[in-house]
């Protein structure tokens, strides 16, 4: 960011290989500790760690009042940097996982360490009133192995539930927070059952679906069924369904019927759905959701991550980079600007002044009403001794930010 002053960071981490030069392991060490300091620094500024917020709708559909927890990601509301949308991540039994995702989305996504794997996300978490009532699809009390079991009467809820994320939910969401048009629903056990029953019945709701450890033997295995009977892919636009699978206990009843669902999709394959099934043999059904949750993630955004020596080598393909993952979403991806910004002015601390003002450059083609963005480039540019070309960037900047006497006052001092 901007601040009339570059930013120091020292080195934490030694990941390059022993081949990279020194200046180039100095600067990447710069990279990771600028990035690593920029969340710790935000945390000193107030001693109240927030982790999301509760708030509640009335549900016409459903007829209750229908609680819901929300993340937002560091970066949307910081004023330095210009307003963008964000995906959003349904998360069923949100009041059990809500923690365990956003701390994986967070780790993904903010930058800490060079790590950029996914796109900052809005988390949504939707806790259930009746679990067994809202996340399964249809109506049986009979076990998978026979009998008949009470405490499933009241089951059968999926459409009504599916119905107040479609009607009621999701547009409450989008009309009070900056969401981009792409959603995924994450669902464990019951809840995988239910973002499965999503993809199959509501196709163009949610573009991703992750089911961990999902419940498909559920009423004689209704879902591989219909999934078996799938002969295209019904949405309008790109979709994705990871499944997992816990090792334990070997054979158990997700096992069969997730490998038939998994099959039925991979004969669907194209680029327009992609799908895979994961098996954590090490895991139990109640520990596999943390790293289902973060492969899951990096399937669904696979082609989005940005590795460090892309970073480094080459800063100013970074465009071609997200537009390809863009043509593979179906929906835009963009640079961050928050982590770009600090990644150049890393560079530009180690003197590497072209790859700073071609990250620089990046985020003004690709943020075009960021005020920072342009008093970065322009400071770059200043340090370069291109006069000229940081009056430009600096007037630019002052455009988009009448008030910042910071802008102002460096440009002044330019034009001395």
């Amino acid at each position: 960011m901007f601040n009339g002053v570059v930013p120091m960071a020292a080195p934490i981490m030694q990941i390059l290989s022993r081949s990279l030069c020194s200046v180039r392991l100095f600067c990447f060490f710069t990279v990771l500790g600028v990035l690593a300091m920029a969340g710790a620094a935000t945390a000193q500024a107030d001693r109240l760690i927030s982790i999301g917020s509760r708030d509640s709708l009335w549900s016409d559909v459903l007829g209750e009042e229908r609680p819901y927890w929300v993340y937002l990601p560091a970066s949307y509301d910081d004023a330095r940097y210009a307003l963008v949308d964000y995906p959003v991540l349904y998360l069923l039994d949100g009041d059990t996982h809500f923690h365990l995702a956003t701390g994986v989305v967070q780790f993904m996504s903010e930058g800490a360490n060079a790590n950029i794997q996914i796109p900052e996300m809005i988390v949504v978490g939707v806790p259930s009133s009746n679990r067994t009532r809202d996340l399964t699809p249809t109506h049986t009390t009979n076990r998978p192995n026979g009998g008949h079991d009470a405490t499933l009467s009241a089951s059968g809820g999926g459409d009504a539930f599916l119905a107040f994320l479609n009607q009621e939910l999701v547009p409450a969401v989008e009309e009070a927070y900056r969401a981009k048009p792409y959603r995924v629903l994450v669902g464990h056990s019951f809840g995988g059952l239910m973002a499965l029953h999503a993809f199959l019945d509501a196709p163009d709701l949610f573009q991703a679906h992750v089911a961990i450890d999902p419940s498909l033997f559920w009423d004689d295995e209704i879902l591989v069924r219909q999934a078996e009977q799938l002969t295209t892919n019904p949405a309008s636009r790109p979709r994705v369904v990871y499944l997992s699978l816990s090792g334990h206990p070997p054979g158990g009843r997700m096992d069969g019927p997730a490998r038939s669902f998994a099959s039925a999709l991979a004969s669907q394959a194209s680029s327009r759905l992609r799908s895979t099934l994961e098996r954590y043999d090490d895991e139990s059904h109640g520990s596999v959701p943390l790293l289902s949750l973060y492969r899951g993630l990096r399937f669904v955004f696979d082609g989005y991550g940005v590795t460090s020596r892309q970073l480094f080598d080459a800063p100013e393909r970074l465009g071609e980079h997200f537009a390809a993952a863009s043509r593979r979403s179906g929906v835009t991806w963009e640079p961050p600007e928050r982590i770009l910004d600090l990644l150049g002015h890393s560079f530009l601390n180690a003197g590497l002044l072209d790859k700073a003002v071609a990250l620089f450059t990046v985020n003004t083609s690709t943020h075009p009403t960021s005020f920072n963005a342009f008093a970065s480039l322009a400071e770059a540019q200043a340090v370069g001794g291109r006069t000229a070309l940081a009056v430009q960037a600096y007037t630019r900047s002052l455009e988009l930010s009448p008030d910042n006497s910071l802008v102002r006052r460096a440009l002044d001092r330019l034009r001395r």
